[in-house]
This record gives C-alpha cells, structure tokens and sequence, in this order.
C-alpha cells in the first residue's frame, strides 16, 4: 500500500500482538499454541487501507476454570470473585445460559490487576493488549471493521470500541485500576451489555482470541 505505521500506532500494533501472544501462554496449562495472521489490502474510492486478522487459541482450561478449578494461589482474587457472584445472586443478575457465574469470572478476568499468581505484579496484560487495540481502532462510525473476540468456555466477549476503558478504585487500599465492563455506570457490579459479553451454548474447550484490525489514514503515513 506504500505506506507505514506511525510510531505510536506500531507501538499499539506490537503491544496488541505480544500482549495477545503472552497472554495465551501465560494462562494455558499445556505447551502447544496455534496462531494464524495474515494482511489483507483494500483499494477503494475513498482511499486505500489494510486490514490485519489475527488469531490465537489454545486448548485447556478456561478463563473461569483457571480461577475455579485450579489450586490458585492468589486466594485474594479469587475472593472477590466470589464475592461478586454473591452480589450478583442476590441482585438476580444471573440467567440460565444467559448470563452465569462462568460469564461474569471470564469477564473480570480480564480486568487490570486480576491474576491468578499470588504476589505477581503484572497482572494487567489482557488490559493492555485491550487498551492498545482501542487506540488502533479508529471512531465506531468511521471503523465498523475492526474488532476483536475473546471466546472462552461458555463466554464470548466483544470489543468493537463502543464501550472505552475506565477507572474504578478497588480494594482495601483503594488503589485505582482500569477496568472494562461493557456498560454505561463503569461498574463491574452491574450487569455488562448482554450484545457484547455473551454466554454461548457451544463450548470451547480452551481460549481463542480473534482480532481484526483497519489500518486507514488515522494509523499510517504515505511513503511518498
């Protein structure tokens, strides 16, 4: 397309693949990954762009059977997820192969700070690579193609830049932590938006993350 990167849009592209990469090996309990990328050019009236898919998936536990079925460490964690199941039951907020606790614990396990490792201080990796593909994603009205799909166990979760990062204090401390809830409050007590974190009757035994990128005008600049 005769054209490249600007260095802050390449900055988000490679923390979007590394994070993604990391992540998957990170939280799988076997050794194998399989990844898949390619680049496709557009040429149209309205201007030339490319358009980049990736996708990565591993077979193993889920984000929720990580945190629910493992001999996890980090009992501080796990702790407040089952204190937001709690809220959540008691709010009647869970709906049979609608929304369920295995939906709401994928969802927070994505959310900056949460690790299953007691003491490991990154703990914020699935935050980032989510951060960083907004960035590249140009205005919703503008950019109805890019996206990206977390898709793990039950859980499929949608991230199209409709709803942005916020920052919510949390814990003993009140430290603040950015978090992603898919819903206008920017609470992660409160119901996300059932279009975008969704609870599939089909099962996946293990994670895929699939991610489409538009790289246009906003990401890029001629080389000539």
């Amino acid at each position: 397309l005769n054209k490249r990167l600007t260095d802050i849009a390449e900055t988000n592209f490679y923390k979007v693949l590394g994070e993604v990469i990391q992540n998957a090996e990170e939280h799988s309990n076997t050794k194998k990954r399989y990844l898949i990328g390619y680049f496709e050019e557009n040429k149209k009236e309205e201007g030339n762009y490319g358009v980049f898919n990736l996708s990565i998936l591993n077979f193993g536990n889920t984000f929720y059977e990580t945190f629910k079925n493992s001999d996890s460490p980090n009992t501080f964690v796990i702790q407040q997820m089952k204190e937001l199941s709690n809220k959540y039951t008691t709010n009647g907020f869970f709906r049979r192969k609608k929304f369920e606790e295995e939906t709401l614990w994928t969802l927070y396990a994505l959310q900056d700070g949460v690790t299953r490792i007691k003491d490991w201080k990154r703990g914020n990796g699935a935050i980032r690579f989510i951060e960083s593909f907004i960035n590249l994603k140009g205005d919703i009205l503008s950019d109805n193609i890019s996206k990206m799909v977390i898709t793990s166990g039950h859980t499929r979760i949608i991230f199209d830049g409709k709803y942005q990062i916020t920052k919510q204090k949390r814990g003993t401390e009140n430290k603040e932590f950015k978090m992603m809830t898919f819903n206008k409050s920017g609470k992660i007590e409160e119901v996300p938006d059932e279009n975008y974190v969704k609870y599939e009757e089909n099962y996946f035994p293990g994670t895929i993350i699939s991610v489409k990128l538009k790289l246009d005008y906003e990401n890029t600049i001629n080389l000539n």
